[in-house]
């Protein structure tokens, strides 16, 4: 199984089944669709499976009737995660879908296979490595890719990556100069970061060969990275408060869910513990407090005098099963001033207790401890400055089996990023205007962005806060992901995503009087032919993919997008009254693009 599978059944009972192998895979009643639903209660182009960031999506192609899940109607052109058992109502067809068995158990295997990959038409041919085992986030996986030269001739290739998070992935090389008849090797490690949002999952890598200059010499090839999940614990606790109570902060560092439960111990059970809550279930990533209150056992059974060491425990619980300690201290809580005090007097009391105080500030601020330099740790040994970055050593293992964790103290430094975001967060394919995106930082060495094909752009470092715009015209259908890198002043890295969706809205024009055209020009060659209306229908849906500006030799054009309006792959150009759009779309709020279709970045 790929990404997962799709059953559907209709109302006389018939069932089929479809594989989900492709990182889009489009479903619909027209011909051409990967899944063709033979029903005129579905939309020509109805709705679409995304497998992206170890998940499966759906979604819906702003239908007539709507696409359902779980008897809930699904937003128009927003991805919504699917779950195995999940079903989705698409006209009179339900469609259920099953998670592939890589999410309840990774089948490793350690013979390496390859497959082969050619065209009669590609001068070339490509065999790549399939992945046999899985790979854990902070671990390292490497592919093969050999590329052979079929000509007689000199041959210059390229060679990309998409489906993954690009930052993920690195080559040995992506230019590859054969000669004649000769076999080269490309290496490809793939690295998911060991973070908290690095989600688990089956993620689908496209690698993609092509001539140089020519990017319809191409092959493609999609490969099934599985990452597995890993679970990680910090625990702190605070000093003794009065009434022997202890506020201590745990935190989910792995990427896996988690439910814990926190207890004390002590060797000669002299103390009782009580927890609230009992239960704490915390997300990847997040942060919650426990009170725990100790008390002695029994009445009498702790000196006043009497220092007694236990240890707060952590368990947790379910598949995640572990018990990891942090030591800490009690002390009966001192009887009031009233005897002593009396024989040395408040005065005198008041004096000694405000040089105590003096002291120990003075003594803080020398050594560098106390709560505006980190968070005291209670426990056998005197109070200790917590470090800034903790990386707990934990057990890899996949996320079905046991994980043991070894706990730390949870970091008491901010994130070096303090917000990421994108402004707008959905915008219209090929539109004008441009994507606002603000942070705000602590101190840094470094600010850089990496846009969705993984170019970097240095960003300046002065202020807490910046902005930087990017022109919309620039983005690929779907969903695109920039990523804001800084490093600290400590020289660790942080990474924060956001990301952009374009939509779009289908046009329309008529097959029988309109030619696409290579370009904005009525003598210049034509391309395929716009594809046949569905039955009863006289036009066919575009999408408009950009415009020619004011000044065009031959009046206003748009490049429009036709044939296949998932990937949005075959344009071509058709006079603008060509272009019937619904009500709302203006061709002249697409962005200017020059003959050959390709923006300006």
């Amino acid at each position: 199984m790929a990404f997962g599978k799709v059953i559907i059944r209709s109302e006389s009972g018939e069932v089929e089944e479809y594989e989900l192998t492709k990182p889009v895979t489009s479903v619909g009643r027209q011909p051409g669709n990967d899944i063709v639903l033979n029903t005129s209660a579905v939309s020509r182009y109805h709705a679409r499976f995304d497998a992206a960031d170890g998940q499966v999506y759906l979604v819906d192609l702003g239908t007539v009737n709507g696409t359902f899940l779980n008897d809930k109607p699904v937003v128009a052109d927003s991805r919504v995660p699917l779950k195995s058992g999940d079903v989705m109502q698409m006209g009179d067809l339900a469609l259920i879908f099953a998670s592939p068995e890589a999410r309840q158990r990774f089948d490793i295997s350690l013979t390496p296979s390859s497959t082969t990959v050619e065209h009669p038409s590609v001068p070339f041919k490509m065999i790549v490595d399939d992945p046999h085992q899985v790979v854990a986030p902070g671990a390292r996986m490497q592919l093969v890719v050999q590329l052979q030269n079929l000509l007689n001739e000199e041959l210059q290739l390229s060679i990309g990556a998409d489906g993954l998070n690009l930052n993920w992935v690195r080559f040995s090389r992506q230019d590859v100069l054969l000669v004649p008849q000769e076999i080269a090797e490309v290496l490809i490690s793939i690295q998911p970061p060991r973070a908290t949002n690095t989600r688990p999952g089956r993620y689908p890598l496209t690698l993609t060969a092509a001539v140089a200059g020519d990017p319809s010499s191409s092959l493609e090839i999609v490969r099934e990275i599985d990452v597995v999940g890993y679970a990680g614990l910090a625990m702190v606790s605070g000093v003794q408060s009065r009434g022997g109570v202890y506020h201590i902060a745990v935190q989910n560092q792995g990427n896996l869910p988690l439910r814990i439960s926190v207890d004390g111990f002590d060797e000669r059970q002299l103390l009782e513990y009580q927890a609230r809550p009992e239960n704490v279930a915390l997300a990847p990533g997040e942060t919650k407090q426990v009170r725990l209150s100790v008390q002695p056992r029994r009445r009498g059974s702790v000196s006043e005098a009497q220092r007694v060491p236990f240890v707060i425990l952590a368990r947790g619980e379910g598949e995640s099963s572990f018990q990891a300690p942090v030591i800490a201290a009690y002390r009966p809580v001192q009887p009031g001033v009233g005897g002593w005090a009396a024989a040395l007097g408040i005065p005198v009391i008041l004096a000694i207790l405000v040089g105590i105080i003096v002291l120990v500030l003075v003594g803080m601020v020398l050594l560098g401890v106390g709560p505006l330099n980190g968070v005291l740790v209670s426990g056998l040994a005197p109070a200790t400055k917590v470090p800034a970055v903790v990386a707990p050593a934990i057990t890899e293992s996949p996320a079905e089996l046991p994980v043991i964790a070894t706990l730390t103290p949870v970091p008491t430094a901010a994130s070096a990023i303090s917000s990421f975001t994108a402004n707008p967060a959905e915008v219209t394919y090929r539109s004008n205007g441009r994507v606002t995106f603000n942070w705000t930082v602590g101190d840094v060495q470094s600010i850089r962005l990496a846009d969705p094909t993984n170019n970097i752009l240095d960003l300046p470092t002065e202020g807490a806060s910046g902005t930087y715009e990017y022109p919309v015209a620039s983005l690929q259908p779907g969903t695109n992901q920039f990523n804001l890198i800084v490093v600290g002043t400590d020289g660790s890295q942080e990474t924060r995503p956001a990301q952009v969706t374009t939509v779009w809205t289908p046009c329309s024009a008529d097959p029988a009087t309109s030619v696409v055209r290579e370009g904005p020009n009525p003598d210049a060659a034509t391309t395929l032919s716009l594809p046949d209306p569905a039955a009863g229908e006289t036009t066919v849906d575009v999408v408009i993919a950009g415009r020619t500006g004011p000044d065009a030799p031959f009046g206003q054009w748009l490049l429009v997008a036709y044939d296949d309006l998932i990937n949005l792959d075959t344009v071509g150009w058709l006079p603008v009254a060509d272009v019937t759009c619904p009500p709302g779309i203006d061709p002249n709020s697409y962005a200017i693009v020059p003959p050959d279709g390709t923006p300006t970045p």
